[in-house]
């Protein structure tokens, strides 16, 4: 059984497109009337309000963030049904290489430097053992750097959440770095989020063909950008940006109150909504670019 079924629910609202390819284009289109699902498809008006009423019993069914975020991702549910597996992929580190473990090790120290978090309440701990087990979980990703932001990121924001006054059934220590261990798979390995981003065997080819879907959107929506950026054609300013802002999903680009508004939104649509931000970060910065000398 595909244990990212559950994630797969709304398939059956997508109408006038056979090609998933095809969704990060259309969701950017200029036309304002139209109305499109989570992934990006146009839908019927029938449709657009079914939608609307299930985002309404949605949001009253789960009115805090991190619960949203743990229903939308699938990440509760598997949780719920692999109980032990997070323990148990722990207790297999000495099957990583060793070359893996150091650059892990490497990265947690870099990850969020100046937050408490990671500095006095054992969060580096965390951080590691979270990229330890994902790496024994996924040979075929293994590590890959950029992974760390989001682990961090997650950890924060569900260690605020856990530590919120009056919360009900707050989790214990091991059970955050389980329920964030599983966000971290259903990011990297479910079709709508990040899959394939981060795989080095093949040379990340499905984040280089992200950068020149990137790449067609800018030309499209923001020509006097492009044509900037064209002029410095021995500059893989494109893939730069991609990697930099895909791969971290806006983590170390973005100021909070920003970014925690983009993963609502990524959450919700999937991978989509990062080629919409990163166009509407060249938009904001079109001066700059085009101003700009080198």
């Amino acid at each position: 059984m595909d244990e990212f079924a559950a994630l797969d629910d709304w398939e059956d609202i997508r109408v006038n497109s056979d090609d998933d390819d095809d969704a990060p284009e259309q969701a950017l289109s200029s036309d304002t009337n139209q109305k499109r699902d989570r992934h990006g498809f146009m839908l019927s008006e029938e449709a657009f309000l079914e939608l609307r009423c299930y985002t309404a019993k949605f949001l009253y069914e789960y009115p805090n963030r991190v619960e949203r975020w743990r229903k939308l991702l699938g990440s509760q549910q598997l949780l719920d049904n692999n109980p032990g597996e997070y323990k148990r992929l722990l207790g297999c580190e000495d099957q990583l290489q060793f070359k893996v473990v150091r650059q892990i090790r490497v990265d947690v120290s870099r990850t969020f430097p100046e937050s408490t978090f990671f500095k006095d309440i054992d969060g580096d701990s965390r951080l590691q053992r979270i990229l330890t087990a994902y790496s024994i979980r996924n040979t075929e990703v293994g590590y890959c750097q950029g992974m760390n932001y989001i682990v961090g990121f997650l950890l924060l924001v569900e260690a605020e959440h856990n530590n919120t006054p009056g919360i009900k059934n707050p989790l214990t220590a091991h059970e955050l770095e389980e329920i964030v261990f599983w966000s971290l798979v259903c990011i990297v390995e479910h079709k709508l989020f990040n899959k394939g981003y981060y795989i080095s065997w093949n040379n990340m080819f499905t984040l280089k063909l992200d950068c020149l879907i990137l790449k067609r959107l800018t030309k499209q929506l923001q020509p006097l950008v492009y044509s900037r950026i064209s002029e410095f054609p021995k500059c893989p300013i494109y893939m730069v940006l991609s990697a930099s802002w895909f791969i971290t999903l806006f983590i170390d680009s973005l100021p909070s109150e920003a970014l925690i508004k983009v993963w609502d939104a990524y959450v919700f649509e999937g991978k989509v909504v990062l080629f919409r931000v990163a166009i509407a970060i060249l938009r904001m910065c079109e001066d700059d670019i085009l101003s700009a000398s080198d």
